[in-house]
């Protein structure tokens, strides 16, 4: 589903873009986005990540001889998204016992996968009647309530 902006359709505008996966003309809330929606970002990169490796599967691996000490890197290991969600949460600097509510849109900026799947644990939230059907994700040490359609509110553990 195409995600709808607020903003008229103005290729004058800074705010203009065009999708680089579905070619898509849009127009941006955040300056720093390209892509029309999240599917596209995701299906850009999945679709890079398969070529590249189907390149390094068709090269094979370097030769010795061909590993200089400026071409080698270092590795960098692969995070979870859970571990991704923690690190976020931790880069607000929350105190044990408080909380914080944060927009939608900063958390995804800031890379935060919305897919509860990753969560280390969720339940029924306390004090509230079950008609209304309140639940948390929990993350780590971080418990997360959605306090409106755009906002979480994030509570960390003592």
């Amino acid at each position: 589903m195409k995600q709808q902006s607020t903003f008229k359709l103005d290729p004058q505008s800074d705010r203009y873009r065009i999708c680089p996966y579905c070619k898509n003309p849009h127009m941006v809330v955040h300056r720093n986005a390209d892509f029309c929606n999240r599917k596209c970002a995701n299906d850009f990169h999945n679709r890079n990540k398969k070529i590249a490796k189907e390149l390094s599967a068709l090269l094979g691996p370097l030769e010795p001889s061909a590993v200089t000490e400026e071409s080698t890197i270092s590795i960098v290991p692969v995070l979870t998204p859970s571990q991704v969600n923690i690190q976020i949460f931790d880069s607000f600097e929350i105190e044990p016992g408080d909380e914080l509510e944060v927009h939608f849109d900063e958390l995804e900026i800031k890379g935060f996968d919305f897919d509860g799947k990753y969560a280390s644990g969720r339940g029924n939230l306390f004090n509230m009647h079950k008609k209304y059907n309140g639940h948390y994700t929990q993350y780590g040490r971080y418990k997360t309530f959605r306090t409106d359609f755009s906002k979480l509110l994030i509570y960390k553990e003592n």
